[in-house]
């Protein structure tokens, strides 16, 4: 398996940022992983970082399965693409969404869309230590 590491938020020009590029050494990715946690904010273009990220994937993963995973609160606040067309997209490049929601107050409608339209799953946590058990059950789901 492979994995690479982005952000996004309203701040970054663009709205995405990719902090890791694909690997399979995933000590590269703890720094920034780390950094991650402390940042959580609002003003997140979702659907357009979302697509982006989807591009992403298609032009740079090695893997013949391909998904995207998204920890967000379901809230897109910048637009730039639609949640159907973002969905299009991902069924027609056959990228998976799947969504984590952490915390009460997700739009469990947005993220369940997301990965439901996208062959992926929505998984939603009301705490950090949940996510542990959720990442057991993403590991198979992938």
């Amino acid at each position: 398996d492979e994995v690479a590491l982005a952000a996004f938020t309203s701040s970054y020009s663009g709205g995405l940022r990719i902090l890791n590029n694909f690997t399979q050494d995933s000590t590269l990715l703890l720094p920034n992983l780390e950094e991650l946690a402390l940042r959580a904010s609002g003003g997140t273009p979702l659907y357009r970082s979302t697509s982006e990220m989807i591009d992403y994937v298609v032009a740079n993963a090695n893997q013949s399965n391909k998904a995207v995973i998204a920890f967000t609160d379901g809230e897109d606040t910048n637009g730039g693409i639609s949640l159907q067309a973002l969905t299009e997209k991902a069924r027609n490049a056959n990228v998976q969404i799947y969504t984590v929601g952490l915390s009460e107050d997700v739009d469990e409608n947005v993220l369940a869309y997301m990965a439901g339209e996208s062959d992926g799953a929505f998984m939603w946590a009301e705490d950090a230590d949940q996510l542990i058990t959720m990442f057991g059950t993403l590991g198979d789901l992938l």
